[in-house]
């Protein structure tokens, strides 16, 4: 008799974050190894927040409760549960309050996973190990009680722990770098990586740690999307978000 094999959500979670932690640390030999880490970060937090909807009812990963059954999960005949839909069923069952920063991490980790799958993204490497990075910072909170519950092996954790403390470092010195040989000039948060390396530069604005840049109007854009409040499409017009500089003209003041 052959031997059954049984992959639950938090295993598959894990098994995704061991992929990413394992994708990244060959970025330097093969830049494929990139679009694999942040592909399986997604899919790691997806899949970890899931086992946290299950905890409370196996209904409620699903997409239509009232329109499944055990024998359809057990098949995969089911339509799971939207990303969107996810992260407000957690919330609105206070399972985890999620901090605007976790906020805007899902928000940048789905995004960019979409575009990988569905079209095109540009991403530097410094990108890449600063969103694992706080992806293992995310993926380890929301996965404190699976760790609890669903005996993961607790080598592995420890391993994971360990990683995150070598992609911390790197964006640690990465960071002093950049603060002692442009000490003079002001940096915000980037849109892009949240590090806080992003500097006027000539009429564009630069982020000095991942090598976004855009013109002043732009970048002001993207800032208010990654950083003011969050708003419908069109709105952001209504309200004024952005404004003319009055040295230049320019609609890049926020």
């Amino acid at each position: 008799m052959s031997e059954e094999i049984h992959w639950d959500l938090a295993k598959n979670g894990f098994d995704f974050l061991d992929s990413a932690i394992a994708n990244i640390k060959l970025r330097d030999e093969n830049e494929g190894c990139l679009k694999y880490a942040v592909l399986h970060l997604g899919d790691a937090a997806e899949l970890l927040l899931k086992r946290c909807l299950e905890r409370e009812h196996w209904t409620l990963v699903l997409d239509n409760i009232d329109k499944t059954s055990p024998d359809a999960l057990a098949s995969g005949d089911f339509k799971s549960v939207a990303w969107d839909q996810l992260i407000e069923r957690i919330e609105k069952l206070a399972i985890i309050i999620f901090t605007k920063p976790e906020k805007d991490f899902l928000r940048r980790v789905r995004s960019v996973r979409n575009q990988i799958q569905h079209f095109e993204v540009h991403l530097s490497k410094e990108q890449a190990v600063a969103l694992v990075a706080e992806g293992i910072h995310f993926c380890l909170r929301v996965a404190e009680k699976p760790l609890e519950e669903d005996g993961l092996d607790e080598d592995a954790v420890r391993e994971i722990h360990a990683d995150l403390k070598e992609f911390d470092k790197f964006v640690d010195l990465r960071m002093k770098d950049i603060e002692e040989r442009h000490k003079a000039l002001i940096k915000i948060p980037c849109p892009t990586c949240k590090q806080m390396a992003l500097a006027a530069d000539d009429g564009d604005a630069r982020c000095l740690f991942c090598g976004f840049v855009e013109d002043g109007e732009v970048a002001a854009s993207s800032w208010v999307h990654a950083f003011g409040p969050h708003v419908r499409p069109g709105e952001e017009v209504i309200y004024g978000l952005t404004h003319q500089c009055p040295d230049c003209g320019a609609e890049s003041l926020v």
